[in-house]
């Protein structure tokens, strides 16, 4: 994997550990990357259990039906990530 490619994930992660309850739409255009590229990443991380995705309850019609965030296994993913790197992002 290339290092802009691990780059990029350690940053959706840390966004979900800050922003949770984020949709595809946001986490894309926060993230500068393509809505299917966002799409392809989350849901990698929901097959591993470490995001998790809920309905939301107010739909907009052509809006994100989903929104996700970091799951307990997820946060302590992103802690033992952190630890490696010697960094302390998230309690």
């Amino acid at each position: 994997m290339r290092i802009e490619t691990l780059a990029t994930h350690l940053r959706l992660l840390t966004y979900l550990a800050t922003h949770p309850n984020s949709t595809l739409n946001i986490i894309s255009e926060t993230l500068d990357i393509l809505y299917p590229t966002a799409h392809k990443m989350v849901s990698k991380y929901i097959d591993q259990e470490i995001i998790t995705q809920s309905r939301k309850e107010i739909l907009l019609l052509g809006g994100d039906k989903y929104e996700y965030r970091l799951s307990e296994k997820g946060r302590q993913f992103l802690k033992d990530i952190y630890n490696l790197l010697g960094k302390s992002l998230i309690d």
